[in-house]
C-alpha cells in the first residue's frame, strides 16, 4: 500500500460519516490480511498506518492523531502479534521516532504513537529494546525529541512493560501447583488402607 491514498483513506476512521469510516476499516482489514502473507506486506501495512497517523498529526495535532492511532490499533489485533508483524510494527515505530524530528514536522508526533505501544501487542523485551534505542537517539537532537514527545513515548513503553511484567507475575502466582491430591501409597498403608 504505497503512496498517500491508503493513508488518507485510513484517516477517515475519524470521520463523522459512517460510510467513510467503513471504507477505512475495509481497507485496514484487507491490508491486515495481506500483512500476514509476507514480511514486505507487513512492513507496508505498518508504514501505511504510520503515514495515516503522520498525516492526521500534521494537519490536526497530536491529540487527534493519537485518537486515530488508538482506533487503528483496535483493528490490528488482540494479544501479541506474530513475530513477523512485531518486527514490522517496531520498524515503523523506529521510523516514526526518526521522522518526529525532521524539519517541518509538528510537535508531538511521538505522543500520537503511544497507542502503538500501550496496546501491548509486542513482546516486552522488544518494547524495552525500542525504548532503549529511542532514548539513545535523544542525545542527537535533545530539544527536538523533547518537543516530539519522546519522554511521554518512553514512559508509555516503560509502563506497558511494567504492566506486562505484573500480569506475568500474577499469572505465575495464580498457576496451580502440581501437588497430587491422592494420598501416597506409603501414607495409605500406614493407615491400613
Amino acid at each position: 500500500a504505497e503512496g498517500t491514498l491508503p493513508a488518507l483513506v485510513l484517516s477517515q476512521g475519524l470521520s463523522g460519516r459512517e460510510d467513510l469510516q467503513e471504507a477505512a476499516w475495509v481497507l485496514l482489514r484487507r491490508l491486515r490480511k495481506e500483512a500476514h502473507l509476507t514480511a514486505k506486506n507487513a512492513e507496508d501495512f505498518f508504514s501505511t498506518l504510520l503515514r495515516a497517523t503522520q498525516v492526521v498529526h500534521q494537519d490536526n495535532g497530536s491529540e487527534v492523531a493519537r485518537d486515530l492511532s488508538y482506533k487503528l490499533l483496535q483493528h490490528v489485533g488482540v494479544g501479541k502479534l506474530t513475530p513477523s508483524l512485531q518486527v514490522a510494527l517496531l520498524a515503523a515505530l523506529r521510523q516514526g521516532v526518526i521522522s518526529s524530528v525532521e524539519d517541518g514536522v509538528r510537535d508531538g508526533l511521538l505522543e500520537a504513537l503511544t497507542p502503538w505501544v500501550t496496546k501491548h501487542i509486542v513482546e516486552d523485551s522488544k518494547l524495552q529494546e525500542l525504548s532503549s534505542w529511542a532514548e539513545s537517539k535523544a542525545w542527537e537532537k535533545a530539544e527536538m525529541f523533547e518537543a516530539a514527545g519522546l519522554q511521554k513515548f518512553l514512559e508509555a513503553c516503560r509502563l506497558t512493560v511494567q504492566r506486562g511484567e505484573r500480569a506475568a507475575a500474577t499469572e505465575q502466582a495464580a498457576a496451580p501447583t502440581e501437588v497430587s491430591q491422592a494420598p501416597s501409597i506409603a501414607a495409605r498403608s500406614e493407615r491400613g488402607e
